[in-house]
């Protein structure tokens, strides 16, 4: 989505799903590259065409998420000049909490949990005691 502002700074409503493949990655290199007071990032729980809302946490459900009031509401203020872009840049659905969230930037100020293995494939924050070994995994994305 693109329009012109008053100043001929150009606005960009960047929006994808999560598991939109490498979308959602290009929708984020796109609201990096045009910082303007109206742009707006949108990254929700849903697959390519949006119509289903897709987490780890549950089974695959028909969206929740109005897109065509969140394309609309964008065209309005940036094409019509209804209105005002306020409210936060960054619109985003958190897997695992499965609730939606907002922030000004991307990615959103966070605080790093470095994560350890311990006994019986558990991850916890608190580091291990003992050294009980070495566990080691192969991977390759070419088998």
């Amino acid at each position: 989505m693109w329009s012109r502002g008053a100043h001929r700074r150009p606005f960009r409503g960047n929006y994808s799903g999560w598991l939109d493949a490498g979308y959602s990655a290009s929708a984020v290199k796109r609201f990096h590259a045009i910082d303007t007071p109206g742009s707006r990032l949108i990254l929700g729980p849903w697959e390519h065409g949006g119509r289903l809302d897709i987490s780890p946490e549950s089974s695959a459900t028909r969206a929740h998420f109005d897109h065509a009031r969140a394309l609309l509401d964008f065209f309005r203020v940036h094409l019509k000049h209804e209105g005002g872009a306020s409210g936060p840049k960054v619109r985003y659905f958190t897997t695992g909490a499965e609730r939606w969230r907002e922030d000004n930037i991307w990615p959103p100020a966070h605080t790093p949990v470095d994560y350890y293995a311990h006994a019986e494939g558990r991850l916890e924050a608190q580091k291990p005691t003992t050294s009980t070994g070495v566990d080691e995994h192969a991977f390759s994305l070419r088998t």
